[in-house]
């Protein structure tokens, strides 16, 4: 459920500087008429005119009244007059409990949650419903960093118009991740022992599927990994499974016709990656495509094997 705006609101007709204040985005008879008679004549849900954006003043002078009005005199009318639309402001109690309905509904209890804000939109708003989407947060591409956020929100008004608004948090929520049991070295491969699962502190995951020790296991760190540490997908890599001097399985396939012979890799890769392979035989050297870990298959552009 949204948010409903309901403080900090000017709650009668007149507001403290003496504008009519009025509802929505119309101006209706029925608000000019406790102040000048002749609007006491219309149907009270003739449209006038647009109302002004929250925060905004407009001013109807003697003959705008009249002309809105249908009469041709200003007799009755007033100099002028200055209509606001009603208005509320934001607090920091109200972005606070829409910032938790959004995480309540994705599946965070109060108690994995530690959230503080920091700044809102200061701005007159129209009265409404605070949203803050879920896909309004402005992730870091640090997922622990504990540096302020952006969450982007809208207000709801009348006739399903939107206003944008915005918070700034500081936010943190623990949720089981895999963390390092031990110091590990940039570029190690991780084995049973090296990780294991744990509550972690970071940002949310909205879309992350689920993170298994498993799915970790035989990968490569991308830099040393303290003891206690969280580890994502972030630090690691696919292992390298050609290395420089090792015996290679080499597969060239042209239509139905098979080759296979080995040579020497000269560069590193990963499964997937490009390396150069040397055929001892002939001397010549080729680029081929890891496969697994021996084995690498040459594409059918690629020549010289």
């Amino acid at each position: 459920m949204s948010t409903l705006i309901s403080l900090v609101m000017l709650l009668s007709g007149v507001s403290t500087t003496g504008c009519v204040v009025v509802d929505g985005d119309r101006i209706r008879a029925l608000d000019f008429a406790p102040h000048i008679p002749l609007f006491a004549k219309l149907d009270p849900g003739t449209i006038l005119a647009f109302a002004p954006n929250p925060g905004v003043r407009r001013i109807f002078g003697s003959q705008d009244l009249a002309r809105l009005a249908h009469v041709t005199s200003t007799d009755g009318m007033p100099e002028s007059i200055c209509v606001e639309r009603r208005a509320a402001q934001l607090t920091s109690s109200l972005v606070e409990r829409a910032l938790r309905d959004s995480l309540t509904r994705a599946g965070f209890s109060a108690s994995t949650v530690e959230l503080e804000v920091i700044d809102f939109i200061r701005a007159p708003l129209p009265s409404g419903q605070i949203e803050f989407p879920l896909t309004g947060l402005v992730q870091p591409s640090n997922p622990f960093s504990s540096v302020p956020l952006l969450w982007r929100g809208r207000v709801l008004s009348d006739a399903n118009r939107s206003v944008p608004i915005w918070a700034r948090v500081r936010l943190r929520t623990f949720q089981k991740g895999i963390v390092a049991l031990r110091d590990l070295a940039s570029g190690a491969l991780l084995q049973a022992g090296d990780i294991g699962e744990r509550l972690v502190a970071g940002l949310p995951r909205f879309t992350q599927g689920p993170v298994s020790v498993e799915s970790f296991l035989g990968r490569q760190t991308r830099r040393a990994i303290r003891q206690g540490d969280p580890v994502d997908a972030s630090v690691l890599a696919q292992a390298e499974v050609v290395k420089p001097g090792d015996k290679v399985a080499v597969r060239v396939a042209s239509g139905a016709s098979v080759l296979k012979f080995y040579g020497i890799a000269e560069t590193r890769g990963r499964t997937g990656a490009k390396v150069i392979v040397k055929n001892p035989v002939t001397g010549r050297r080729f680029q081929a495509v890891v496969e697994s870990s021996g084995q690498v298959a040459v594409r059918l552009e690629d020549k010289g094997a």
